[in-house]
């Protein structure tokens, strides 16, 4: 019984673990927009 539990956990997490390497690049690519182009929302907040 705790070997299949052992097989059904690993197999819902190949998915996650899959997916994990685009999810991190797609955070980095955002972050380094975010610095190269920084917005003008908060700048004109503090115009008030």
């Amino acid at each position: 019984m705790g070997s299949s539990l052992l097989i059904v956990f690993l197999g819902m997490m190949v998915p996650v673990l899959a997916a994990a390497p685009f999810y991190v690049a797609d955070r980095r690519r955002e972050e380094q927009e975010r610095q190269v182009d920084p917005p003008e929302t908060t700048s004109t907040s503090s115009d008030d």
